[in-house]
C-alpha cells in the first residue's frame, strides 16, 4: 500500500504541458469539481482512459477498440459529468 504522502506527491503537478500538468506518471487537471487524475494509453489499435476524481472518490475507466483519443478522452469526461449529475 501507497502512503498518502506517496500519493499526494503522484498527484501534484510538477509541469504545464498545455493546460494539463503532470504528475509522477499521471496527468494532473483541476476541473470545476476538483482535482482530476487521469492516465491513458494504446497500441494503436486498442486505447484506454483512467480518470480519478480525487475530490469525489470517482472512478471512470474508459476501454476503446479505436484509437481516437479525442472520442475516448471525452467520453470518459462525459461519464464523469453523468456520474457526478452535471451532465
Amino acid at each position: 500500500m501507497l502512503t498518502q504522502e506517496t500519493l499526494d506527491a503522484m498527484y501534484t503537478s510538477y509541469a504545464d504541458d498545455q493546460g494539463l500538468g503532470r504528475g509522477y506518471g499521471w496527468g494532473v487537471e483541476e476541473t470545476r469539481v476538483g482535482t482530476v487524475v487521469r492516465h491513458n494509453g494504446g497500441n494503436g489499435f486498442f486505447s484506454s482512459d483512467f480518470l480519478r476524481y480525487l475530490d469525489e472518490d470517482i472512478v471512470v475507466i474508459v476501454l476503446s477498440n479505436t484509437w481516437d483519443y479525442a472520442d475516448r478522452g471525452m467520453l470518459g469526461e462525459a461519464l464523469g459529468d453523468i456520474v457526478l449529475g452535471i451532465g
